[in-house]
């Protein structure tokens, strides 16, 4: 995504003039609008980052390919140098405008995961911070931040200086400047076909996480590196350049109809946007020649706009943030879309004119311009970096400061937790609604996306292969062994059972984790390791005395299928004594509602401008609770439906407490709440 004007073409390997390729910046002008019609409209991925790592990895490569022509060898500091002056300064005029919008108009729930990726974006790792959130049950349905767009600036800056080292060790190893070429173009070519084998390999076992990854990233960048050594050689013309540009751009343009990008992307799928861009890039011979692919895209408008495709890839996603939240929902319009990409593209220009261009001529003027620009740049990064850590410390600090005085508050009142939490809910809404206060409300809402408690502490991940498992509770002899079984949903109630443990003598095993609950179909080869370790506990080691299970109902329809295979295993594990218990699930908030909790006031959330209706959040079925209702109370049932809803209205607040952390994940607070319900209504049915 940098925007160099004019390219080497590398024929020789005597130094050549830079020869201007316009149709390569027509090529980036596809690509940029792509991704921004893609993001605005049609909220998918379209394959023009894709693009992008493909034409990034053909410059770069020809920049380098010039060093060693001219001097014989790379100029390390020459060339990160000019890349700093190429990258920074519009990238951090958009970080610090994304700063400052985070705290305008962010809601508070969201700040401090933006804070926390302006700075990744900042120190360019947010690729990793996202891979690893992508993969985190706790993040990974988190809303989007203003710079998430940053990680493909990130693996692009990680591949730039693995290819400076790239083309260091290969002057190494031809010890000569005239093999140098060949030892570069042979390890581009070993680390194309590596990281695409990786590449489709982790994509399988772990795409998520894959998607950011430089490692399964990085042949993307290659294939663009092998087409510098011999695009000067191969510039198609004729007939096969008339069909080969215009197969490869209505392919680029199409692959996001096509091709489910956002989830099987970057493995063997990611090939049809890459080679598509080769082909146009190969198919530039004719480029003078009116029909041709390359004469559309080196037409002036087009090559204007790419030239600002960096700028306009900046720009366009936080301004597309922003007007989400001032919008309040996530659909865009036909007008506002355009006015957003309108807007990026005059950002983009005004960025680039005013800012760019200016620090890179005067870095390029003398040695010590060079010097005093580059560290410029590198103080305002880290200024960046440091002012969004502050940030998100204020945030937290103000939050921590604010929950202890609620919590002092509520001690302090005579009768409040009697109206705290779930409490009110069976006391009656109408008879706590004395006490609702906006000011009283937990959790703190920039606290809100983190409050999950102990849920996760034994919680086993979707790439793992071995459970997370834990046994905690009371250690006598006699105590009554348990097994708390499902997903995420089960995992909430670990953290309202975990207290009340050594009390009641109860013995509490965890085999809760993500994509894998025991009891249904195996879904994949990671689960069936997962669940044959979880037989060997639950069907062939010491019998538990009771079962707890309950699950999310998700966004599905009924299945008679699921059912059955809940009724198969429970009959399985009670004929080994076992008692089943199954707690009904929490509702599943509407998109509007879910919205709503995070961007409406205080004062409007307990007023119910958020709430739903039970219809609304009972839509999908609970799976679980079917099949104990089918097994006409071989299975015990324990009902907390009536914590959630009352009159067919189910709030978003109850007690002065937020009761969803997301659309189906309650709070820690909220469930702690629940807690002494919860315990007595499981001592009933255990007793009986």
């Amino acid at each position: 995504m940098t925007e160099p004007r004019s390219v080497t073409i590398p024929t020789t390997t005597a130094p050549r003039p830079r020869v201007f390729r316009p149709e390569i910046e027509g090529l980036r002008a596809v690509a940029a609008s792509l991704v921004a019609v893609w993001h605005i409209w049609v909220g998918g991925v379209s394959g023009g980052v894709d693009v992008f790592f493909v034409v990034s990895g053909l410059l770069i490569t020809t920049t380098l390919i010039g060093q060693i022509d001219r001097y014989g060898r790379v100029r390390p500091f020459a060339f990160l140098g000019r890349l700093l002056r190429r990258l920074l300064p519009s990238a951090l005029v958009v970080l610090s405008a994304s700063l400052v919008g985070t705290w305008l108009l962010v809601p508070e729930a969201l700040r401090e995961r933006s804070f926390a990726e302006i700075f990744a974006s900042a120190l360019y790792f947010e690729n990793w911070q996202l891979a690893f959130a992508a993969v985190d049950y706790l993040d990974s349905e988190d809303p989007h931040t203003p710079v998430q767009h940053f990680w493909a600036m990130s693996v692009q800056g990680q591949f730039y200086v693995i290819w400076l080292a790239v083309f260091a060790a290969a002057i190494l190893l031809a010890r000569k400047s005239s093999r140098s070429r060949a030892w570069a173009a042979g390890l581009t070519a070993v680390l194309l076909v590596g990281s695409l084998a990786y590449s489709v390999w982790f994509t399988a076992v772990n795409q998520p996480f894959a998607y950011f990854s430089t490692f399964t990233r990085a042949w993307e960048f290659a294939l663009g590196a092998l087409a510098a050594f011999v695009i000067g050689h191969r510039a198609l013309r004729g007939t096969w350049s008339w069909i080969l540009g215009w197969v490869g751009l209505t392919a680029i343009v199409l692959c996001g109809v096509v091709l489910p990008v956002g989830s099987s992307f970057p493995g063997a799928a990611a090939l049809w946007p890459t080679v598509a861009a080769l082909l146009v890039l190969f198919s530039g011979g004719d480029r003078e020649r009116p029909g041709h692919a390359a004469w559309l895209l080196s037409r002036r408008p087009v090559v204007w706009l790419g030239g600002l495709a960096y700028g306009i890839y900046l720009w366009h996603w936080p301004l597309l943030i922003f007007y989400r939240h001032l919008n309040g929902r996530d659909e865009v319009g036909i007008i506002p879309g355009v006015g957003i990409i309108v807007t990026s593209v005059l950002l983009a220009w005004a960025t680039t004119a005013l800012i760019e261009r200016p620090l890179r001529r005067l870095g390029e003027r003398t040695t010590r311009t060079r010097l005093i620009a580059a560290a410029a740049l590198v103080a305002v990064a880290v200024t960046v970096a440091g002012t969004s850590v502050w940030s998100r410390h204020q945030s937290y600090a103000d939050a921590e400061a604010r929950h202890e005085a609620i919590l002092a508050d509520l001690e302090q009142r005579e009768g409040a937790h009697e109206c705290f939490g779930a409490r009110a809910i069976l006391a009656g809404l109408d008879a706590c609604a004395d006490d609702a206060d906006p000011e009283r409300l937990l959790p703190i809402r920039s606290r809100l996306l983190d409050d999950v408690g102990r849920a996760y502490w034994c919680y086993t991940s979707a790439d793992a292969t071995r459970i997370d498992h834990c046994s905690v509770g009371s250690d006598r002899p006699d105590a009554l062994r348990i097994a708390l079984v499902g997903n995420s949903h089960a995992a909430m109630f670990y953290d309202a059972l975990y207290d009340h443990l050594g009390e009641l003598n109860w013995r509490l095993d965890t085999f809760v984790g993500n994509g894998c609950v025991w009891g249904e179909a195996v879904s994949s080869e990671l689960c069936e390791g997962r669940v044959d370790e979880m037989n060997a506990h639950l069907l062939e080691g010491e019998p538990y005395d009771v079962l707890i299970t309950t699950t999310g109902r998700g966004d599905r329809e009924f299945s008679q299928e699921r059912v059955d295979e809940y009724l198969e295993s429970w009959e399985e594990i009670e004929a080994r004594g076992t008692q089943v218990v199954v707690v009904t699930d929490n509702p599943r908030l509407p998109d509007e509602a879910a919205d709503c909790v995070m961007a409406a006031s205080a004062r409007d959330l307990v007023a119910g401008e958020c709430d739903f209706s039970s219809e609304d959040g009972y839509r999908s079925p609970d799976m679980m609770l079917e099949a104990a209702e089918q097994s006409r109370g071989d299975h015990d049932i324990v009902d907390l439906r009536d914590l959630y809803c009352a009159d067919d209205r189910c709030p978003v607040v109850v007690g002065n407490v937020i009761v969803y952390r997301d659309q189906h994940h309650l709070t820690a607070t909220y469930i702690r709440t629940v807690a002494p319900v919860l315990v007595e209504r499981l001592t009933e049915v255990l007793d009986r």
